[in-house]
Order: C-alpha cells, then structure tokens, then sequence
C-alpha cells in the first residue's frame, strides 16, 4: 500500500496549517484519501495524483514500476501528464488530447488505455481513469487524482475474440459451400456469398447481418421442392439441438443439396445454430449416370457370358458373378472369400498366374490365355482380361479379371494346327515328288543334252543333224515344262523372290525379240517390239522375271497365230513422283478364245480343248505364271479375246526409275580357249552315282586335258580324297549307299580338307541350292549343264589365285570382280572400300531393327545387303542373311538373337581380313 508523502502537503491558498481549523479539516480529508487508496491498491487499483499549480504527479509503487519511473516526484508540463517515454507516442498524444478534452469540460471523466511493452517481449494494458479531486475558491482545478488497472489479461481475451470473429468470418466467406450463422435469438451472424448466390438473394452477405433466420427461411423455402417440410424441418432440429450431416434436399429447378446443421453451445447452453448447403448436383448426376454405365456393363456381362471375378492383395476372391460359377462349375459361396487354388492348374500355369500378380501391382493390364479344370474336371480354356484395381486413395487394393470361355476355339485350332500339319505334310511331300522328279527328270536330261553336244562335235550327214537337231530341240522343250513346274511350286510356296536391279527396257525388248525372231520366222509372222522413246533410260525392277513374262505371252501368241503378225508395246503411261507407269502389251491376230473361257484362262493347267494341246503343245501353266509374277512385281495382267479375233494381254507396272550406277555390271568372262588351256593337268575327283552323267561330265573334263578320278557314291569318294590329293571335287547330291551331303560332312569335318568341292543338282527347289552351302560346299551347278558351264566354274574355283585355300580361312572371294574389271586392281579395290563402308552401316540399321522388334526392317536389310555379299562370294553370311530374308512368321527376340550375333561375328570377321588383304593394293586402298 502506498503511504502519504512525508512534508506537509501544499494547502490552497497559501494558508499555514498550524493552528488552523481549515488545516484540520484538510488532514482530515487526506487521511480518508489515504484510507481510501489503500483499499484501492489492495483491490489492484493502484493510484497517481497530479498537482496542477506545482505540476509536481505522485504515483504509486506499483505504477511507478509500471512507467519505468522510480522516484517521488516528478515535474512535467500539464499536457504531458501523465505520459512517460515508454509508452508508444501515438497514445501518448492520444492521452494528451483526453486530458484536455477532461479539463476543457469536454469530458465528464479523463479515461485512457496504455500499452506497456514489457521487458519478455509481451504488452501489458492499463485503464487509467482521473477526475478533479480539488477545486481553488475561483472553482478552478487544483488536483487530479486517479487509478490505474491492469487489464491485460481482459485485452488479450478480446483481442482473441475478435481475431477468432474475423478469422471465422474470413473462412466463411470464402468458402464454396453455402453457410450460415446464427446466433441463439435467431439472427444473422454471419452468412457468405455462397449462400447468397445459391438461393438468388439480392443483398449481399453484410446487408444480412442482424436480419431474422425465420424472415429469411420465409423468402428461401420457394427454392425448395417440399416447402412446407423444409420450414418445419429447421424448428425440428433447432429444438432437437442434434447435429445433422448429408441430408438431401430437392429444389425446384432440379439441383440436390447436401444440408449440414450444427448447434453451437458454449457451458451447454445453446449460443445459436451453423447451417451449411453444398450443391452436390453434379456429384449426383454422375454418380447415376456411373451407376446407369455400370448396369449397362454388367448387363453385357452377363449377356455375353462373360465371367468376373475380383481378387484382394492375399488372393481371395471378394466378388465373382454367376457367368464365372457357370464357367467353373462352383456356386458363389464355395468361391467368395477362398483363394483359386481350388481350380485345377498346372505347375506351369502357376507361374504365370504369380507373373501376372506381380505385374498387376506394377500397374498393367494385359490379356492371357489360363486352362483350368472346372469343378466337374472338364479342361475348359479361358481367355483373361485382367487389370489392377486401386481404392480412392489411388492404393493397389487387388486386381479384376473377365473371362471368356474359348475352349471351343481352342479345339477349332487344334483341329487346324492338325489340318496345317497334314498340308505341310502333303506339301513336303509334294516338294519331295518335285524334288524327285526334277533330279529322275534332269538326270537323263543331262546325259541327253550333254551327248547331243558331244555328239554335235562329231562328223554328222545331213540327215544326222537333222535327227540330232530334233533330239536337242525335243529335251530343251521338255526342260521349259519342267521350269515351268518348279517355278510355279516356288509361287505358290511363296518364295518366290522379286529383285529390284536397275536394267534398260530396251534391251529387255530386244532380248525377247531375238529370243521369239526365229519361231515368228519360221511360222511366217510379223513380229513387231515397240517401245515407247520416252521411257525413262533405267528403271529398277526384276528385268529376268519381266522376260519371262513378255516371253510367255509373247510365245503364246505366236503359238496360236497362223498369220498375221504379233505386237508387242511397251508405253510409258506417266511419270509419279519418282516412279514410272509403264504399260506393256501384247496383241496378235490368231485364233483367239471364246470369252466364257477367258474367265477360267488363269487357271493351272487350263487350255480351252484338248485338241489345242495336240495341235500346239504345251502345258497351260504359262499364264498361270505370268498372271502370278505379274502380282508379284505389283500389276494385275489382264486378257482380253474373241473367237478368230486374236487375244489382246495387257499389264501396267510401277517401276521406280534409277540412275546408271544402278545397272548391274557387264560380267566379262575369260574366253573358251584360256579356260581349257589353264586346266591343262588339273585334279578332280567326278562323284556321280549315274553312269551315262559320269561319262558326259569326264568327256567335258578330259577335252580340256583334266585328269578325272570317278567314283560312283559318296563312300568312294571318301576314301579317294582321304588317299589322294584333289585340286577340285564335282560332287552329285541324291546318290546310294552315301549322299553327296553325308559325304561333304566327313570331308570337311572327319577328314578337315579345305579342297573346293562344287555341287552338281539336279534338283531346282527353293532352298536346294542353300542346303549345298550350309553343308560346306563352296559352289553349286545345276543339271542339266553344258560344256563351257562345268569347264567355267571349275576354271573358278581353282585356276583363279587366291591367298589362301577356299574353303578353309578365306572368308570371301574377288573372283567376280576381277571378271568384271578385267583384273583392274584399281576396281578391286575401290570395290571393297566401298563394301567396308557401307557395311558398318548395314550392321547398325540390322541392330536397329532387331532392337525394335521389327522383323520387315530386318527382312529388308538382309534384301539389301544379299547382292554384296554373293558377288563377293561370303557364303557363311549370305547363309544367315538368307535364313533371315525368308523367315516366316512375327518377329522372335529369342530364335533371331542367336542369328543376329553370328552375322554380325562372321561379317566383322570377313571385314578384317578385307581391310587386311587392301594392304597388297598399295597406294590403291588409300
């Protein structure tokens, strides 16, 4: 408690105190003064007075403290009072201006409120209040007593109160929901734009405040489809005082609200109510329209008969519909909640269902085919759709399948994959007949074609060469039918392959007119070849196939032309881009055909009588096969006639037009008379297991001084090469007791001989000419054969000089490019720079389309790179690069793998020694 100052306090007018009535009564007075503020500062109201004539202010302990002022007294101005440096200087002069608003008689009381910053870093808040304690006898003021009171702790309450106020109001406003407050007399508290905006209100939020809910339910209830009931439902749940959330209400126009109401109690008594409205019209809306797809989906379903089934993370099944229990025989309650175990799959089946698994929780989704066992132990194959299932929280929760009973097309498959086995039977058999005729065929053909050359040297009367004539004529005939057989085995096969060479139209003409010239002459017809002087000078195409084509419809016109003449036009129909069309035609003026004929001409076999065939020869198969390589080079032939009119064919090719770098090069042979002279001495061991071929091939051979070793089978020839050395070996295929290839085996492998050994086939089927080269043979010729092609290509593979012998570690040959350059080095070796450099290329476009999985770009790398690799006679690559090119079916990773990684070891390999052999080429190679 403060106590009163020691010296005797100032008295109005100057008056002593001694002695004095008036001094009694004013010490009277403070003493109660002071009784008085001593209650006050132990109440908490601790008290200052301000001497207005001294200016001198006395505070009391605790506010002095309070100030940061220690002492009794303190002089200072009069507006100043009782402001001190720590208060902030805005209410400073705030206290200021009270004091003389209070003295000025503006005021009935001085009343101000201070913050004091502490020294923790907190504020505290006084209330200081005054008035006039003492008056002079004029009236005017003399003393200025007054009290302080911490209200620190009331300020923070309010200032909490109304930062929580602002901060509520804050959130509601912005809030998307439609939101209300009111207090507990039903008045607006606080309400947003939402609400506003949600019911069509024209006020806005803050013209709303104060305004009665009950009004206001009055104006809104219209928007509702049940008025009465949403009136009546507000006063339920305010007397109920139950908390209500998610209740529905429909409104006229067809919009939902989800409705939310909370009563505010504060000590459990009510303090008003919050409502809250979210428009949930669009969640409803797709929520129907999920649950109509939803229906709609399973309706399908169920129509299509096809089974779902959902499994949980541990493999349980969580929901299976009755399409599933259809398929595997089980009801819903043998199935629901057991894992699948129960159907009865195979080990291997096992796995795949755990692959699957895992990879549904990784996220894919991808289709399978599962047999099972049904309940019944019945196979029953299912194709599985299956997909991974995830929760609103975007979690794995399991995975769903739907499943589609195939086992009726599973067994229609397999009635197929039977069907296919037993067509590729009969068509292997079919190749076997073929291959088989043409080597029983060919054999005898070879022995009657080569003795009329041999007998051609001999001395002959007229009447001689007109037999002999007529005997060579007769087998060269035979020998185009049976072409024509093999050719069309290899069309209806497949595989026959259409090149894409560059090559002169003019000249293709000029070979068919020099080939048809004679047979036109002899029959007295015209034989007229036009082409078209605007067509482009090189076009890329198959030129041999195209001869054959112009050659079949030409020499059929001659065939069934008496007189007259035979057309053939070759005109170039217009430029596209890059590419020419050029349309090719035949006409003549023969017997032509009836048109009901016309319609079946294309078939195999096909003539229009018998008679035809007796007056004219032939098979039928021509048009056939021109019809079919026509397709191939992609053109459609078309044939049109009339009965004594003549028959007019047409077709019109696409041929992309090419430069004179694309022409292939003029091959220039060495001549007869060298060839025979460079194989003077030679050693060569003949196997042939048919007497009159063995005599034919060692007649060809000993006219050019070779020294021939015969043996009549494989097994002889074995043990001839393991006695004898032999600079060459001619080996026959099909023979008894040991094949050709058997026999090839052991020399290469049991016996390691690297002597080049050539094949001599009579057989002329696709891949017949490969199997020799995969067996080890260096070279095939095929039968029947003629004198200069057996001394040729026996002058190839052992007069021509080579580092090191075929066979053995050389990896390729520039035999053939010698003979197109004349032995120019220059060539040779330009030649090989350029295969090195564009086989590194090759190499990466042949990764590439391995890496992505694409078998067409590796069929047509292969394509691209065969040329190189058979004029350089790489014969261990073209293998692979020709088991490549012909590969059947989707691409494989896994079989093409192995292929890819030889190709690519072989050709590296063959590269090296390339660029290792350029050194003899000296400056040339640079």
């Amino acid at each position: 408690m403060a106590s009163l100052p020691a010296q005797t306090p100032d008295v109005p007018g100057g008056a002593s105190a001694e002695n004095n009535p008036e001094s009694d009564a004013l010490w009277g007075a403070l003493a109660r003064e002071q009784r008085w503020r001593g209650v006050m500062e132990t109440l908490g109201n601790n008290t200052w007075e301000y001497n207005l004539q001294t200016k001198q202010l006395r505070l009391s302990t605790k506010y002095q403290q309070l100030l940061g002022y220690y002492g009794e007294l303190i002089e200072t101005e009069m507006g100043q009072a009782p402001l001190y440096a720590n208060i902030a200087p805005d209410e400073r002069a705030a206290a200021s201006q009270n004091m003389a608003a209070y003295l000025s008689g503006e005021r009935p009381l001085f009343e101000v409120t201070y913050r004091l910053p502490g020294t923790d870093g907190t504020d505290e808040w006084v209330l200081s209040r005054g008035m006039v304690t003492l008056h002079d006898d004029q009236g005017a003021p003399l003393l200025i007593t007054g009290t302080h009171t911490d209200i620190t702790a009331v300020t923070n309450a309010n200032l909490a109160a109304e930062t929580a106020s602002l901060r509520l109001g804050s959130t509601i406003a912005s809030l998307q929901h439609a939101v209300l407050l009111e207090d507990e007399h039903r008045r607006v508290i606080l309400v947003n734009d939402a609400f506003c905006r949600l019911f069509g209100l024209a006020e806005g939020p803050v013209a709303l405040v104060g305004t009665s809910t009950d009004q206001l339910a009055e104006r809104i209830k219209g928007c509702f489809n049940e008025e009465a009931t949403f009136t009546l439902s507000i006063g339920a749940m305010q007397e109920s005082m139950q908390a209500i959330s998610g209740e529905p209400l429909l409104l006229r126009d067809g919009r939902t609200l989800l409705r939310n109401f909370t009563p505010v109690q504060v000590r459990g008594i009510g303090a008003g109510f919050l409502w809250k409205y979210e428009d949930i019209t669009r969640r409803v809306t797709e929520s129907e329209a999920l649950k109509r797809r939803e229906r709609k989906y399973r309706s399908i379903l169920e129509n299509l008969n096809l089974g779902l089934i959902e499994v949980d993370l541990a493999g349980q099944v969580t929901f299976v519909n009755d399409s599933y229990c259809q398929l595997t025989g089980y009801t819903q309650a043998e199935l629901l909640h057991h894992d699948l175990d129960r159907l009865q799959v195979n080990e291997s089946y096992r796995q795949l269902l755990e692959q699957k698994t895992n990879s549904r929780a990784r996220g894919i989704s991808d289709t399978y085919e599962l047999p099972i066992k049904n309940k019944h132990g019945e196979l029953r194959w299912l194709l599985v759709s299956g997909t991974p299932v995830y929760d609103d929280e975007q979690q794995f929760t399991g995975s769903i399948g739907v499943h589609l009973d195939i086992t009726h097309q599973k067994q229609l498959e397999a009635k197929l994959r039977d069907a296919k086995k037993l067509a590729e039977e009969s068509s292997r058999a079919k190749e076997m007949f073929l291959a088989n005729m043409s080597h029983e065929i060919r054999t005898p053909m070879n022995a009657i074609l080569g003795m009329s050359q041999l007998l051609a040297r001999t001395a002959l009367s007229p009447q001689q060469n007109n037999y002999l004539h007529a005997i060579a004529t007769s087998a060269e005939n035979l020998l185009v039918i049976i072409n024509d057989i093999l050719d069309l085995s290899k069309i209806d096969a497949g595989k026959m392959l259409i090149e894409k060479i560059g090559f002169s139209l003019p000249k293709i003409c000029e070979q068919v007119e020099k080939t048809l010239h004679y047979k036109a002459e002899d029959k007295g017809l015209s034989l007229v070849v036009e082409v078209d002087p605007n067509t482009p000078e090189v076009l890329l195409g198959d030129p041999h196939r195209l001869v054959q084509v112009l050659l079949n419809l030409a020499g059929n016109s001659i065939k069934f032309t008496e007189k007259g003449e035979v057309h053939i036009g070759c005109a170039l129909a217009g430029i596209v881009g890059t590419d020419a069309v050029v349309e090719f035609t035949v006409r003549d003026t023969g017997i032509g055909m009836a048109p009901a004929y016309v319609k079946k001409l294309f078939q195999t076999f096909s003539q229009e009588n018998a008679s035809i065939s007796r007056q004219h020869g032939g098979t039928g198969l021509g048009l056939n096969i021109s019809m079919n390589l026509v397709c191939l080079m992609g053109g459609d032939l078309q044939v049109t006639s009339e009965k004594g009119q003549g028959t007019h064919s047409r077709f019109s090719l696409v041929l992309p037009i090419g430069t004179d770098s694309d022409l292939p090069r003029n091959e220039m042979t060495v001549s007869s008379k060298l060839i025979r002279e460079s194989l003077h001495g030679k050693r060569v061991l003949l196997v042939e297991d048919n007497a009159y071929n063995r005599m034919l091939a060692k007649s060809f051979l000993r006219l050019a001084h070779i020294v021939v070793t015969e043996a009549e089978n494989g097994a002889a020839a074995v043990e001839l090469a393991r006695t004898q050395e032999f600079d060459l070996i001619l080996m026959d295929l099909l023979m008894p007791v040991m094949s050709g290839y058997d026999a090839t085996n052991v020399i290469r492998n049991d016996l390691k001989l690297h002597v080049p050994i050539i094949a001599l086939t009579a057989n002329a089927l696709r891949g017949d000419n490969q199997k020799c080269l995969d067996a080890g043979m260096n070279d095939y010729l095929s039968k029947p054969y003629k004198e200069n092609d057996l001394l040729k290509i026996v002058h190839e593979w052992v007069v021509t000089p080579r580092h090191h012998k075929l066979g053995g570690d050389k990896l390729y040959r520039t035999d053939t490019l010698k003979e197109a350059s004349n032995n120019d080095p220059v060539f040779v070796a330009f030649m090989l720079r350029t295969f090195l450099q564009s086989g590194e290329s090759w190499l990466a476009t042949l990764h590439q389309g391995f890496r992505e999985g694409n078998m067409e770009a590796l069929k047509e790398a292969t394509h691209k790179i065969r040329p190189s690799l058979m004029h350089l006679h790489i014969y261990q690559v073209l293998r692979l690069v020709t088991q490549l090119e012909a590969w059947e079916g989707a691409f494989d990773g896994q079989e093409l793998q192995p292929i890819v990684e030889v190709i690519d070891t072989l050709l590296r390999q063959t590269m090296n020694q390339m660029t290792m052999d350029l050194e003899q080429y000296g400056p040339l190679a640079a």
